[in-house]
Parts: structure tokens; C-alpha cells; sequence
């Protein structure tokens, strides 16, 4: 009797350890991927701000022109940068923000090859102000999400 009462506990034991390991085990998991959630989310919302943060704004028309190379460039980088960035997305990420950044990649890169040596050609403010604007959504989006995350 006493050997038998020693070998279910012995059994019990074993089975309430594993339980809590696999418990822990899961628990580190999951921290470990809404950590990567939020990392991925902030740093989304990083490199979307900067697209706005490269266009003050400016009343003058010349001080305009002399920014756009300064804007083209930043899309330029910040194309390279979110495109790579996009990658490495995490499965749970949200779908509707992966697209939005993919249109802001469209948007980055039809900047990035417009040439403003010399003169800058009709519409690129209005692109650089709409990509502006998906990046400061985007931004917004990728905070709120980063906290729920």
C-alpha cells in the first residue's frame, strides 16, 4: 500500500511539475512575441514620422524648392528602411497597417525617383505632403497598436 501511495504521488508530482513548466515555458513565449510586437510597432511608427518631420512647413516658394532635395532624400531612406522594415513583420501584425505601409513604400519610392536637381516638377509637394500624411496615420496607428500589444 505505502509503495503504491509513493508511486502515484511520485506520478503526481511529476505531472504538476511539467504542467508548470509548460505553463512558464508558454507565459516566456508569449512576452517574448509582444515584446517583438511592440518593438516592430515603434519602430514603424519611427520611420513613418520621419517623412513629415522632413517637410516643415514652409510659406516661401523658394524656401520649398531648396527643401525638396532634403525631402527626397529622407523618402529615399525611409523607403529603404520601411521596406526592409516590413520584412520582418510579425505574423500578428495588423494587416490594414502592413498595406498602408506598403502604399507609403509606393508613394516614398515615386519621390525618391523624382528629380528635383534644377527644377522641381508639378505635384511633387503634393506627393510629399500626402506621404506626409499616410506617415503621421501610420505613426498614430502603430502607437495605439504598440500599446495594446
Amino acid at each position: 500500500m505505502v509503495e503504491v501511495v509513493g508511486f502515484v504521488l511520485t506520478v503526481t508530482g511529476g505531472v504538476i511539475s511539467g504542467a508548470v513548466g509548460f505553463g512558464v515555458a508558454e507565459y516566456r513565449e508569449r512576452s517574448r512575441r509582444a515584446e517583438r510586437r511592440r518593438r516592430w510597432y515603434g519602430r514603424t511608427a519611427r520611420l513613418a514620422e520621419r517623412i513629415g518631420n522632413a517637410q516643415p512647413d514652409l510659406a516661401d516658394t523658394d524656401a520649398k524648392l531648396e527643401h525638396a532635395p532634403v525631402i527626397r532624400e529622407t523618402c529615399g531612406t525611409v523607403h529603404d528602411a520601411l521596406a526592409a522594415h516590413l520584412l520582418d513583420a510579425p505574423a500578428e501584425a495588423d494587416p490594414e497597417l502592413v498595406a498602408s505601409c506598403e502604399r507609403l513604400i509606393g508613394n516614398c519610392y515615386t519621390i525618391r525617383e523624382t528629380d528635383v536637381d534644377g527644377s522641381v516638377p508639378r505635384g511633387f509637394f503634393a506627393e510629399a505632403s500626402a506621404a506626409a500624411d499616410l506617415g503621421d496615420r501610420i505613426a498614430a496607428a502603430s502607437r495605439s497598436m504598440r500599446e495594446r500589444a
